[in-house]
């Protein structure tokens, strides 16, 4: 059973994570044993009428991406700690499947995840979208 908690760190980093292993309650050392560790990148627009934040999951490390690497937090830098709601965990799953696929399949995503754009913007008449002859595999 996967225990997903979100972690404010002392850095100010905001991070979703696996906990594999909590510390021991007598032990002498805080560390927590976690996995799939994404950090939480607030990033927003602004417009003229209205300003909209999104949000980005990064790699907290460096190619420590795969499911069976673990890293350690120290307890003690951790200054917040939450259940994230059901569609913070949602994204973090996708994420967490994305990281797993090869180089190939997220090309063949890409490519189906386009023609299928393609598809919607030639069926639209009223759409301002021009698709140039020759560029078949090339969406502008």
């Amino acid at each position: 059973m996967n225990e997903i908690k979100q972690f404010k760190l002392s850095n100010g980093d905001e991070i979703v994570c696996d906990v594999i292993e909590w510390p021991d309650v007598d032990g002498d050392s805080p560390d927590i044993v976690v996995r799939n560790v994404f950090k939480i990148v607030v990033a927003g627009v602004k417009s003229s009428k209205d300003s909209i934040r999104y949000y980005q999951f990064r790699p907290w490390m460096v190619h420590q991406d795969e499911p069976d690497m673990f890293q350690v937090i120290n307890g003690n830098h951790i200054i917040g700690e939450a259940n994230p709601p059901e569609s913070l965990i949602e994204q973090y799953f996708k994420v967490c499947e994305a990281a797993d696929l090869t180089q190939e399949d997220i090309e063949k995503k890409l490519s189906e995840y386009i023609d299928e754009i393609r598809e919607k913007i030639e069926g639209d008449t009223d759409s301002k979208v021009v698709v140039f002859p020759g560029t078949k595999n090339k969406l502008h």
